[in-house]
C-alpha cells in the first residue's frame, strides 16, 4: 500500500499583499459599522491579527489614542435582529 491513503492535500498559503488603500477602506468600513472583522476575514481570507494591525495603523480613533471596541456594535445589531426574528417566529 502506498502512502496515497496518507496523502492529504495541504492548502499552500500564498503571501499576499494588500494595498494601503485597500486596508484603509476596510478599516473605514469597520469604523462605520458596515462590516465586522469576521466578515472581512471570511471574504478576503485574512487573519484577525492582520485586520487588527490595519485598525491600529489606519484607524482615525487609534491615531487620536481613543480606545474602541471594534465589533461590539455590529454584533449587538446582529443579536437584536436575531432576537426580533425569534419573536416573530414564536408569534407564528
Amino acid at each position: 500500500m502506498e502512502n496515497s491513503l496518507f496523502n492529504i492535500e495541504k492548502k499552500i498559503r500564498q503571501c499576499r499583499y494588500f494595498s494601503e488603500d485597500f486596508k484603509k477602506k476596510r478599516v473605514n468600513e469597520l469604523e462605520n459599522n458596515l462590516v465586522s472583522i469576521a466578515d472581512i476575514c471570511r471574504t478576503y481570507q485574512v487573519s484577525r491579527a492582520a485586520i487588527y494591525k490595519w485598525v491600529y495603523k489606519y484607524s482615525i480613533m487609534a491615531k487620536k489614542n481613543v480606545k474602541q471596541v471594534v465589533e461590539a456594535k455590529s454584533d449587538t445589531q446582529k443579536i437584536l435582529k436575531l432576537e426580533e426574528k425569534i419573536r416573530e417566529l414564536e408569534e407564528l
